[in-house]
């Protein structure tokens, strides 16, 4: 079965819709994977985003107990706003709505093109979330054996070394960790 690709055009402009009516529901959204690697050509559309979380069960000293990401609610809105168009992926084997808290899978479905959004919460880190997302999958190996190699390691959506977390809140502090000059997206 061939896989389906897109225009670069015309899926980043899709990206962008997306990003535009979940921009209200996340601190930070943005687009990542082929599109941002500026590919003539992709099979999906991957974006990185930090929700903004709503609480909805505090203890008795006010602490959150329990929370959820605001995207369905933001979803909800854009589809009124809309024609219907925007709704979560169902995994065809479980018949379970892709609905995690750092994976969402939804789908266009004017299009059928496929979103991929990766959700940054604790303890992952954007930078390191953002540029794994952006890829290709042979950099993202090359990079991590950079990585093995100054006795680092991933995990969680963090670098790690002997004493604990290092800090990469941007994309840039995750090449600054490697030591590795910064490489454009479209390069990558």
């Amino acid at each position: 079965m061939t896989e389906t690709r897109y225009e670069h055009a015309y899926a980043h402009a899709i990206a962008e819709a997306v990003v535009h009516y979940l921009t209200p529901a996340c601190h930070r959204i943005e687009i990542a994977g082929s599109i941002r690697r500026g590919r003539e050509m992709v099979k999906d559309i991957e974006i990185v985003a930090i929700p903004k979380m709503e609480v909805t069960a505090k203890d008795l000293f006010g602490e959150p107990l329990e929370q959820h990401d605001m995207i369905e609610q933001a979803m909800v809105r854009a589809n009124e706003t809309e024609y219907p168009w925007l709704e979560f992926a169902v995994d065809p084997k479980t018949g379970e709505v892709r609905d995690g808290d750092k994976y969402k899978k939804l789908v266009d479905t004017k299009t059928g093109i496929a979103i991929d959004l990766f959700l940054v919460t604790p303890p992952a880190q954007w930078g390191v979330i953002y540029m794994i997302r952006t890829g290709s999958g042979d950099w993202n190996k090359r990079f991590i054996a950079r990585l093995d190699d100054l006795g680092l390691r991933m995990r969680d959506g963090r670098i790690l070394n002997a004493k604990g977390v290092i800090d990469t809140p941007e994309e840039s502090d995750v090449f600054k960790v490697a030591k590795v000059k910064w490489k454009d997206p479209s390069k990558r």
